[in-house]
């Protein structure tokens, strides 16, 4: 069995360190962390714990603590809201968890509410938007702004998000920058709807249609002639100013006018122009 080295030759080895006067201490500190730890290694003079620990410190990656505000995300899909919330909590976002439920936000999220995102829900996405308006806002008094995170990009339903104001729309298959990036905007103001969204309005128009606003569309009943004679009638102008107008007798204006009457079913030229701005007769 080997013998066990002779403690005091042991101790004997050891090169002895030399110590720190308060003269030798502020002569280091005026030197940069370089030239200073250098000097340590030349002297041999050593570091203190506690001073070693407070540079291990603060040589790692302090996480940002700014704070954005409160967000909350209204998905059908747990694992799809555990994922959002890993993303965006470093950002400096406190995740609530209000159980997925609509009805009860107010009691999860105190005294304010900066952001709600609209995945995969059982709620149609513009009442939501509308239910949101009503909650606490933003400290500034500005209502949440929300986020719709889509899975289909159908030409109507994008329409009808732009009509309930909700300023933000991105795709489910946006990456985790994209996500971060559209947030970020969002809480500075700004309105988001780029990439595959924007595509599509720009493609079909950002216009709803009669279909989508409820209009059964309806053919133009009147003749060129009295669709003249209209366009003269919503100038305010005189049966006279009309003939004039026209280069027709005042006659012919008031047949014009009786026929114009009759098709749109009103009593009268004010009406007359009302019923042809609306089934878009007149711009």
């Amino acid at each position: 069995m080997p013998s066990l080295p002779d403690p005091d030759e042991l101790r004997a080895r050891i090169t002895p360190v030399s110590p720190i006067d308060d003269d030798l201490a502020r002569e280091l500190q005026s030197l940069s962390p370089e030239r200073r730890r250098e000097e340590r290694r030349k002297r041999n003079i050593p570091v203190a714990v506690e001073r070693r620990r407070a540079n291990r410190r603060a040589t790692q990656l302090a996480p940002d603590n700014s704070f954005l505000g409160v967000a909350v995300v209204l998905d059908d899909t747990p694992l799809f809201i555990e994922g959002l919330s890993s993303i965006l909590r470093p950002m400096g976002l406190r995740m609530v968890d209000a159980n997925n439920d609509l009805n009860n936000i107010d009691q999860f999220i105190r005294d304010r509410l900066d952001l709600v995102i609209i995945g995969q829900y059982e709620a149609d996405t513009s009442t939501v938007a509308e239910y949101v308006k009503q909650l606490v806002g933003r400290p500034n008094g500005q209502p949440a702004a929300i986020l719709a995170i889509l899975t289909q990009l159908d030409p109507a339903h994008l329409r009808k998000l732009l009509s309930r104001g909700i300023p933000g729309i991105i795709e489910r298959t946006a990456t985790p920058e994209d996500l971060r990036a559209a947030v970020a905007r969002l809480l500075a103001g700004d309105r988001v709807l780029s990439g595959r969204p924007l595509a599509v309005l720009a493609s079909t128009g950002l216009n709803p249609t009669p279909d989508e606003l409820g209009i059964q569309e309806m053919p133009n009943p009147l003749t060129p002639k009295e669709m003249e004679v209209l366009a003269q009638l919503a100038t305010y102008g005189t049966n006279r100013s009309i003939a004039n107008a026209l280069h027709v007798s005042e006659a012919t204006v008031k047949t014009h006018l009786a026929s114009i009457y009759n098709k749109l079913d009103v009593p009268g030229r004010r009406e007359a122009v009302l019923v042809a701005v609306e089934r878009g007769l007149l711009q």
